[in-house]
């Protein structure tokens, strides 16, 4: 494989090996056994037995017997000392920690990788006299024969960091060749927006095009564009209509390239490696089902649904221990302890978590922290949306100084938290009927010191008895589920104090809709208050664009401000 890549050949190379040296050392010798794998103690009892039956005094005059192991040595020649860079890099992060530079001429740099680590070098033998018992030689050979296993073991995983090296080298040396055409007002702000997300090639400058500005992209830029799988931001903003992928423009070269070379390009050259390791063809369809960007939990990754998937990476993965070592090393890219694929939500009532993992230390559980908030919970059993950070930021800063708040749908705390830790609620009711996240919760008001300031309900928020627990008692109540809340909208009535309050609506609504949505919920809840007695008036305070759901779908929130009139004497 290594003689095929370009820019490097090997020059020499020993795979490891175990030996029986009979001889003086730096003046030459025989070796009685030398196996490039595991040895027997009996071969070596035997060879050992023969030397000294055989040789005569004479000969053994100032020579050792010795049983010795030899790790992995490789000379590789490089066309410069970028690749010899290369090499070295790969070997010092697997442990060969005594590799270097042998020696650099025009005709190429000579980088040796070895380590002294799992060599053993043990004299048994000295003028004609064994110096050992038969049972410290059975000690000594499974000694080197652990040894030797180890360092087949390292010399693999050499070999498997110079192919993701290569393969990285390879993948970030081309140009995409893909560009986003944008209006010329919008050139700055998305050519920063694409810098934050590590999608724009430095490589390469923009330019002006027939209609309009051209950015160059990376390949995680393309893909992420090419599936909709855009950033909250300028760019999803834009999306729609406003930008053009287009493949083929010439752009011209940077003179700064990109210093930091993306986890995205880091996973695509795993792949890669992995399938020349094992032989297998990857088509464009197979990198491709590398996503361009995840959902980071505390220290757990979650790739989007459908990451992982297509035909060739089904056959690369069929072997269980090829799928577990290439998950492992997705893992380790991206400094994780926990790797999952997410799911549709399960329709289960609870709305429970529909993460796989793939990679696990048996402990399901992160602590993730959001705001200086701690929120803590079981990722294959509870969700967590980091596209609702916007509506975190906005709750903590409201001031709730001396209110009681009822949260309809608490979950984990989404909304909870923040209120009482940033918004200085004077209690809140948290209702929550899944046993998971009640369990989650729970934890994270103690994590967080409010649990004083918490009355968590537990069961459905429609039944009598949590209605009972709650009633009148709020000064604003939170509607925290989507696509709809209106299961929960009798119980958020009830729950209102008799001065009124506010209600936080959480819908997801067609883009373009949200004021008559808004007009809809103010009929709905003016229905209810009608009906619960008295006389109110519901109004639209602020209606709160939180994310995009789905295309042309938003998840928005609706405050509403619903207030008792007083009838004309």
């Amino acid at each position: 494989w290594m003689n095929r890549q370009s820019g490097l050949v090997s020059t020499s190379s020993c795979s490891g090996r175990n030996v029986l040296f009979w001889g003086t050392e730096g003046k030459g010798g025989e070796w009685l056994v030398s196996e490039h794998s595991e040895v027997t103690s009996n071969a070596i009892w035997e060879a050992a037995q023969d030397a000294l039956e055989t040789r005569t005094a004479e000969q053994w005059q100032g020579r050792l017997l010795t049983i010795l192991t030899e790790p992995f040595v490789l000379h590789v020649l490089c066309e410069d000392m970028d690749v010899a860079t290369l090499v070295l890099r790969a070997a010092h992060e697997t442990g060969f920690k005594e590799s270097g530079i042998m020696s650099a001429s025009s005709s190429g740099t000579i980088a040796a990788v070895r380590t002294t680590a799992m060599r053993l070098e043990v004299p048994i033998a000295a003028d004609h006299q064994l110096l050992v018992s038969r049972d410290f030689i059975d000690f000594i050979v499974s000694q080197c024969n652990s040894r030797f296993r180890a360092n087949a073991l390292r010399t693999q995983v050499f070999f498997r960091a110079l192919r993701r090296t290569m393969a990285l080298r390879d993948l970030t040396s081309e140009s995409t060749g893909w560009v986003v055409v944008v209006k010329p007002e919008q050139a700055k702000t998305i050519k920063v927006a694409l810098e934050s997300a590590q999608w724009l090639d430095l490589a390469f400058r923009m330019a002006p095009v027939e209609d309009g500005i051209a950015l160059p992209l990376t390949p995680a830029g393309v893909a992420g564009m090419q599936s909709a799988d855009v950033p909250v931001g300028p760019l999803q903003e834009l999306l729609s209509g406003a930008i053009k992928l287009r493949q083929g423009v010439e752009l011209p070269a940077s003179k700064v390239r990109a210093a930091k070379v993306s986890q995205y390009d880091h996973l695509r050259a795993t792949l890669k490696a992995f399938a020349d390791e094992y032989g297998a063809t990857l088509s464009d369809d197979d990198m491709r089902s590398i996503p361009s960007r995840w959902e980071r939990v505390g220290d757990c990754v979650l790739l989007p649904r459908g990451a992982l998937q297509s035909s060739g990476m089904e056959a690369l993965r069929s072997a269980s221990i090829v799928a577990n070592s290439l998950d492992v090393a997705f893992c380790k890219v991206l400094a994780a302890r926990l790797l999952g694929v997410q799911d549709e939500v399960a329709d289960d009532g609870f709305r429970s978590s529909g993460v796989r993992l793939l990679v696990s230390d048996g402990n399901p559980w992160v602590l993730h922290v959001d705001n200086h908030i701690k929120y803590t919970f079981d990722v294959t059993r509870c969700m967590f949306s980091s596209g609702n950070i916007t509506e975190k930021l906005r709750v903590a800063k409201w001031n709730l100084a001396g209110e009681v708040v009822v949260d309809l749908y608490a979950g984990i705390g989404y909304w909870t938290l923040p209120i009482l830790v940033h918004a200085k609620a004077a209690h809140v009711f948290c209702c929550e009927w899944n046993p998971a996240s009640i369990d989650a919760l729970r934890k994270g008001l103690v994590l967080n010191g409010v649990a004083d300031r918490a009355t968590v309900v537990e069961g459905d928020n429609r039944c009598g008895t949590t209605v009972e627990r709650i009633r009148r008692v709020a000064a604003r109540v939170i509607l925290g589920l989507i696509p709809t809340s209106s299961d929960g909208w009798p119980a958020a009535v009830e729950a209102l104090q008799d001065q009124g309050g506010f209600m936080h609506v959480h819908e997801n609504v067609r883009d373009g809709e949200e004021a008559e949505h808004a007009e809809k919920c103010v009929s709905c809840f003016s229905a209810l208050l009608a009906k619960r007695g008295g006389s109110w008036e519901v109004s639209v305070v602020h209606i709160e664009k939180v994310k995009w759901y789905a295309p042309r779908v938003r998840h928005v929130v609706i405050d509403l401000c619903c207030r008792p009139t007083v009838a004309d004497p």
